[in-house]
C-alpha cells in the first residue's frame, strides 16, 4: 500500500490534523469527523497559536522618574517574566486596557463577555509570577479573587466552567484572527500520541471527560522572542505594555 501524503502538519488556522470514520458502537452510527493530533512526543503542542492578533495591551501606571528602557533592555531569560518581576518591584499597577484586535476581542466575547478581562487577569498572574502557568492553579486564583464579582455564595463552579468552555473553542474552532462562528472544526476531539506511542483519543462526545482532559493538561506559554517581542512604550504620563497570549 502506498500513502500518498505530500504534507503531515496542517495549516496554522486549521484545527483538524486526521479525517477519521468512526463506528460507534453505542449509538450505531458511522460519523465522519475531523480530529486534532497532539504528541507527547518531542516539544509540547500547541493548542492555541499566538499572534500579533492576539496581542493584549495593558496599562502600566507608575512614576514619573520611572524609565522603560529598564525593562526594555532586560536580556535575562525568561525574559518577559523578568520584565514584569521589574515593573512589581518597581509598585507599578497594571491595568487591562484592550484586546488589539477587535476580532479576538469578539470571539472571546462568544464565549462569555468577561472573557477578555478573565484571560488579562490570568496573563497577569502568570507573567509576574504570582501562579504556576498551569490551568488548574489559575482558575484556582480566579475563584480565591473573583476579579469578575461573581456571586460565588452557592460555591458555583463559574470560572472553573468558563476557563473550560474557552479551552474546547480554542481546541476545535477559535482562532484570534478569523470571525469564528461558534462551529467547531475539529468536531471529533483529540487524539493523543503518548510517551510510549500508544494512541489514547479523547473524544468531544465524552464532554465532561475531554474538558477535565484540557483543564489539567493545558498551561499558559510565552511565544518565542523574535516572533512576537514586547516593548513599553511612553503615552502621555502612562506606559503602555504590549503582551501577546
Amino acid at each position: 500500500m502506498e500513502l500518498r501524503i505530500a504534507k503531515i502538519k496542517a495549516p496554522r488556522r486549521e484545527k483538524k490534523d486526521i479525517v477519521v470514520k468512526i463506528f460507534d458502537t453505542t449509538t450505531k452510527q458511522t460519523p465522519i469527523l475531523g480530529f486534532s493530533i497532539k504528541s507527547s512526543l518531542g516539544k509540547l503542542s500547541s493548542l492555541f497559536n499566538s499572534n500579533q492578533s492576539s496581542n493584549f495591551l495593558f496599562q502600566i501606571k507608575t512614576n514619573s522618574s520611572f524609565d522603560p528602557e529598564t525593562v526594555n533592555s532586560i536580556v535575562k531569560r525568561p525574559r518577559n517574566r523578568q520584565r514584569f518581576k521589574v515593573l512589581k518591584d518597581n509598585n507599578c499597577d497594571i491595568e487591562f486596557v484592550e484586546i488589539e484586535n477587535p476580532v479576538f476581542t469578539q470571539n472571546l466575547k462568544m464565549v462569555d463577555s468577561s472573557m477578555p478581562n478573565i484571560l488579562a487577569k490570568m496573563l497577569i498572574y502568570y507573567y509576574s509570577g504570582e501562579e504556576k502557568a498551569d490551568m488548574v492553579c489559575l482558575v484556582e486564583r480566579l475563584k480565591q479573587d473573583n476579579p469578575i464579582n461573581y456571586d460565588l455564595s452557592n460555591l458555583h463552579p463559574i470560572y472553573e466552567h468558563k476557563i473550560k468552555t474557552l479551552l474546547t473553542d480554542m481546541s476545535l474552532g477559535m482562532t484570534a484572527a478569523d470571525v469564528w462562528n461558534g462551529r467547531y472544526k475539529a468536531v471529533g476531539g483529540f487524539i493523543i500520541v503518548q510517551d510510549d506511542g500508544d494512541l489514547v483519543c479523547y473524544h468531544v462526545y465524552q464532554k465532561d471527560k475531554f474538558q477535565e482532559f484540557l483543564l489539567k493538561h493545558s498551561k499558559l506559554d510565552m511565544p518565542t522572542i523574535g516572533r512576537i517581542d514586547y516593548k513599553l512604550f511612553f503615552q502621555m504620563e502612562e506606559i503602555i505594555i504590549l503582551i501577546c497570549v
